[in-house]
This record gives C-alpha cells, structure tokens and sequence, in this order.
C-alpha cells in the first residue's frame, strides 16, 4: 500500500515525464520513421500477393491500421503532444491536491 506521499511523487515525476516528451520524441522521429517504413513495407509487400485469401487480407488491414494507431506519434504529432500535455497537467494537478491532502490526514491510520 502506498502513502498519499509516495503517490504524489509518483504522479510528479510522470508530470515531468510528459512535459520533456517533445524533447526526447524529437531525438527518435528518424528511427521511429525508419522502424515505421520498414513494417508498413513488409504488410504493403504482403497485401500485393496476388494468392491473398479475404481472411488473410483482412487481417493484414487490421495489422495495418494497429500499427498506424501505434505510430500515432509520428502522424499526428501536435495532437498527441496536447494529448499528453493535458495528462501532464492532470497529473501534476493530482500530485499537488494528494499533497495538499496527506498534510490533513494521519499516514498511520488504517481506516
């Protein structure tokens, strides 16, 4: 079981987590590009057989479309970025009530 502390501190450091995320996101939009290209490829390479079975062509589309929602980062960057600075607030918000709490409320007490 946590303290409200614990968890405030917890919640902090993601807070910090999503406002560095542009930063540390910008380092690996190349890589993320190149791993992207290199799956979409391979399900590409494999919709173009002309022996694809509906079943198998289906799920090829799932898989495509799960990794688009993967890859979301790299599609619509500015909307995932709000996305995350909105949790960040949320979270930081969340930490500074649990601090605000855990000053009124004894951390021994059970019930």
């Amino acid at each position: 079981m946590l303290s409200t502390t614990a968890v405030a501190t917890a919640f902090d450091g993601t807070a910090l987590l999503c406002l560095v995320m542009p930063v540390t996101s910008a380092w690996r939009t190349e890589a993320m590009k190149r791993e992207y290209r290199g799956y979409r490829k391979a399900i590409d390479d494999e919709l173009s057989d002309p022996n694809l079975d509906e079943k198998s062509r289906q799920l090829l589309l799932v898989e495509l479309s799960k990794l688009d929602a993967q890859f979301h980062l790299l599609h619509d960057r500015r909307g995932t970025l709000q996305k995350v600075k909105f949790l960040g607030a949320g979270m930081r918000l969340a930490s500074r009530y649990l601090r605000k709490a855990s000053k009124y409320t004894n951390p021994f007490r059970l019930f």
